[in-house]
C-alpha cells in the first residue's frame, strides 16, 4: 500500500498527553457507535462488543505510538494488517473504513478542536490510505 502522503505534525505532549488520557473514552464511544449499526457488526454476534473493543483499543494504542515518533509506517502497517486479517472475521474493507470516520468524529468530540485536529490527521492518514485500499481492491 505504498502511497504519497502528506508529512505528518509532529505531535506536542500537551496532545500526546489529552489523547492518552481520553483514549479509552473515545474506544468506549466509538464501539458504542458501531453497535448502533447492527448491520456492520452482525458477523461478530454476541461477541461484537468484545471484539471492537479490542480491534479499537490496538488501533488506538497504534495511532498513539505514531504520533509519539511522528511516523505514517505504523499506521500503513496497521491497515495492511487489518486489510488481510479482518476479512478472515467477517470484517470488510467498508467496514473498517466506517470504523475509522467514526473514531474521526469521536475525537472530534472529545479532545479539544486543537488537539484533536492533529490526532485526526493521523486518523485521516487512514481513512484516505482506507479508501485508497477500496478503490484498488477488484473484489
Amino acid at each position: 500500500m505504498a502511497m504519497n502522503h502528506l508529512p505528518l505534525p509532529p505531535v506536542s505532549p500537551e496532545t500526546l498527553a489529552a489523547f492518552e488520557t481520553q483514549r479509552t473514552a473515545i474506544v468506549q464511544a466509538t464501539v458504542a457507535r458501531c453497535l448502533a449499526n447492527p448491520q456492520d457488526v452482525a458477523q461478530h454476534g454476541d461477541q461484537a462488543e468484545r471484539l471492537l473493543t479490542a480491534g479499537l483499543d490496538f488501533t488506538t494504542q497504534a495511532i498513539g505510538v505514531a504520533m509519539r515518533v511522528q511516523s505514517g509506517e505504523l499506521l500503513d502497517q496497521q491497515l495492511q494488517w487489518g486489510n488481510e486479517r479482518l476479512p478472515h472475521d467477517g470484517v470488510v474493507p467498508a467496514q473498517l473504513l466506517s470504523r475509522f470516520q467514526i473514531l474521526a468524529a469521536v475525537i472530534d468530540e472529545l479532545l479539544s478542536p486543537a488537539h484533536a485536529q492533529v490526532v485526526n490527521q493521523y486518523v485521516q492518514r487512514m481513512i484516505a490510505d482506507e479508501r485508497t485500499f477500496i478503490a484498488a481492491d477488484p473484489a
